[in-house]
């Protein structure tokens, strides 16, 4: 008994220590590169840096479908952990997603993994390269598994439009292991997932720069009676021709001579021997007829077609202390940015 129940012990975990080893190692999986649809990115040309580009139903993606086929003895007896694999350097985080850059166009991508269960959508963060999606049994599966991808966009830096050629953004991993155990078994790296061409374009409005002279018509004082007066209401408009699905954006700023009152959109005028005191030029919003501050960017419009576009303002003259008759001259600026 001394000699043969030791003997018998140590047998036994022998064997099942070289049939569990065996269960994985025998299988193989295969799975065709894919190439995503060629795209096109049109963005904004004052988009702000780490904005993301697109929403949510405009993702470049390829769908999860059973792509991934595993073959080899004793599938019942295994599992596969799938997951994603990103090729390249990431650029930046954004909301805890890696970015990585398409090309040198200042436009980057977070990659998005997908099985075809909402559930099992991730990104990839963190320290790593890779996101784990699940784990199935490869004998529910048929040996047949899922695993797609969805690029999400954001600008990264100055954006260069042109057409950037296809590129390896990423690669499905399969890990095999046998069926209810954990840690490391057999690592596939299978699947490799491409861009197709991509176009960036950059949308904004032209604009010939010229100065916009307003001519307000002559007054005298008796129509400036008191302070808070104002007279000789004149509409102008800055002619702007845009892309489509632009928000253009209006700064306006009193030149060197400065404002009076920056709340109340009201410069002073411009210093001259015969220039009028007591009196500036009030700026307004010409749909709603109020002023417009200085120094505040403020969402104007937003176009929904491609075409000409006319931002239409006022201009006017307000009394703000006593008034001496005199020229009245004044410069301003508007400034214009498109997101």
């Amino acid at each position: 008994m001394n000699i043969s129940i030791p003997s018998w012990l140590l047998f036994i975990p022998i064997f099942l220590s070289s049939c569990a080893g065996y269960a994985y190692t025998d299988v193989f999986c295969t799975a065709p590169s894919q190439t995503l649809n060629s795209y096109k990115i049109s963005l904004p040309v004052d988009v702000p840096v780490d904005q993301e580009l697109e929403k949510s139903n405009d993702r470049l993606r390829m769908d999860a479908s059973p792509v991934i086929a595993c073959y080899g003895k004793s599938l019942d007896k295994i599992e596969a952990v799938l997951g994603i694999k990103a090729y390249g350097v990431p650029a930046k985080m954004i909301n805890g997603r890696k970015i990585f850059p398409l090309g040198n166009s200042g436009i980057g991508y977070a990659i998005r993994g997908l099985t075809g269960d909402p559930g099992d959508r991730k990104y990839i963060r963190g320290n790593s390269n890779s996101t784990v999606l699940k784990t199935v049994a490869l004998r529910d599966q048929g040996g047949k598994m899922s695993v797609g991808i969805a690029l999400l966009f954001y600008r990264i830096g100055q954006v260069r439009p042109g057409q950037y050629p296809s590129q390896p953004v990423a690669t499905a991993t399969v890990n095999l292991r046998n069926s209810g155990e954990r840690g490391s078994g057999k690592y596939i790296e299978i699947g490799q997932f491409s861009t197709g061409n991509i176009v960036v374009e950059s949308r904004s409005c032209a604009f010939d720069n010229n100065p916009i002279p307003v001519v307000l018509e002559p007054i005298t004082s008796m129509q400036l009676p008191k302070v808070g007066s104002t007279a000789a209401e004149k509409a102008f408009d800055i002619p702007l021709n845009c892309d489509a699905r632009i928000k253009v954006n209006m700064l306006l700023q009193a030149g060197s001579q400065g404002a009076y009152a920056p709340q109340q959109g009201i410069i002073k005028l411009n210093p001259h021997a015969n220039t009028a005191r007591g009196v500036g030029i009030q700026i307004l919003d010409g749909k709603k007829a109020v002023p417009i501050p200085l120094g505040k960017k403020i969402e104007y419009i937003e176009t929904i077609t491609e075409g000409p576009v006319n931002i239409p303002l006022k201009a006017r003259y307000y009394r703000y202390g006593n008034v001496k008759e005199g020229t009245v001259n004044a410069t301003a600026t508007f400034t214009m940015s498109y997101e």
